[in-house]
């Protein structure tokens, strides 16, 4: 998710302006990773947004598919880094 995080706002939520609020995180329910992606918007139906966010996941999959390992390591060191920093709430603790 930190690799598509900044992708996924910078085309649906500036590119496109499909709609003011647009993020993506990821969440973990019953031992389950799970990608969240939302957007909403003021303007456009909920057919709409399911298929801009497909259509740039499955354009981001052929970047994903084509990283470097340079840049692959980069984000796993990346992604070690954030898990290593301390919790600095109760909400992320739990």
């Amino acid at each position: 998710m930190q690799f598509i995080s900044e992708p996924f706002f910078s085309d649906l939520r500036t590119a496109q302006q499909l709609g003011y609020v647009v993020h993506s995180n990821n969440s973990v329910h019953r031992d389950r990773l799970i990608a969240l992606f939302l957007i909403q918007s003021p303007t456009k139906c909920s057919e709409y947004l399911v298929k801009a966010t497909n259509k740039f996941l499955t354009e981001f999959k052929q970047k994903f598919d084509d990283i470097s390992d340079e840049d692959f390591q980069q984000q796993k060191d990346s992604v070690h880094t954030k898990i290593a920093e301390k919790d600095n709430s109760l909400f992320k603790e739990s």
